[in-house]
């Protein structure tokens, strides 16, 4: 990796980004005196994937130290806007917004989700100050007065609030309504009894991963979107009158 030349006359911000890149060329540059063995030496790049939240009000700019190693300067960032990028670890400048870091790269770059409820407590009076990004990329920001609550499915690390006091609560996974996966197929314990048209569906609440791969083994059923009532225990026909889906606690245990 080629490092260009500090220049007299940089800001704050470049002579900090031209910093990394130098430390980061160092790191994995290789260097050998004398007779040097045959070997081959593989470098892991410290590389995370940030979210960027601009809750400034204003449209801003931001800039990093790309996986590669270049330097990636004065990024256009909208008011209001989230965005996802891999980053070496620590190099993103930007002032005064939300950086979140969501860990090491994978194959995809997305920020992590959980459901959280959040209540306020009826001492001492006053108001809070809430902001928190939702799982569809939207900035949000409300007021909470005493004795409220809510819950929602939230971007992990997006959730400020001002005074302190709140109690928040991390519920897990995010869920989100099903009516086409719970069929009332006659009796809970008949497992052997294949279900017929027409059907009649449950209205259920699940992570879209259960939904998509159902049934599976651990997968929470609940019948309602803030994880209040867990879907009543029993053994189920799969609707095919060969199987049996058996839930304890809300929990498929068995299929």
């Amino acid at each position: 990796m080629s490092i260009p030349n500090k220049q007299i006359g940089w800001s704050q911000e470049e002579n900090l980004l031209w910093q990394i890149s130098k430390e980061l060329d160092r790191m994995i540059s290789i260097v050998c005196t004398g007779s040097c063995p045959t070997t081959t030496t593989t470098t892991t790049i410290n590389c995370h994937c940030y979210t960027i939240v601009n809750d400034l009000k204003s449209d801003s700019t931001y800039s990093y130290v790309d996986c590669l190693g270049n330097v990636i300067s004065d990024v256009l960032i909208l008011d209001g806007q989230v965005v996802n990028i891999c980053a070496i670890f620590d190099s993103i400048v930007f002032p005064g917004g939300l950086i979140i870091d969501n860990g090491v790269c994978l194959e995809v770059c997305n920020y992590s989700c959980s459901y959280y409820k959040v209540v306020a407590p009826a001492e001492p009076i006053g108001n809070w100050d809430i902001s928190y990004v939702s799982c569809d990329g939207i900035i949000n920001s409300i007021v909470m007065e005493n004795n409220d609550e809510f819950t929602e499915c939230m971007v992990v690390g997006s959730f400020t609030y001002d005074p302190e006091g709140l109690i928040v609560t991390d519920l897990g996974d995010c869920i989100v309504e099903s009516t086409s996966t719970f069929v009332e197929c006659g009796l809970v314990d008949e497992c052997t009894k294949s279900c017929s048209e027409p059907f009649n569906y449950y209205t259920v609440w699940m992570t879209q991963n259960c939904i998509d791969n159902w049934p599976s083994i651990g997968c929470e059923v609940w019948l309602d979107a803030t994880k209040t009532t867990a879907f009543p225990d029993g053994s189920y026909s799969d609707g095919t009158g060969v199987g049996c889906i058996v839930i304890t606690g809300g929990i498929v245990t068995s299929i």
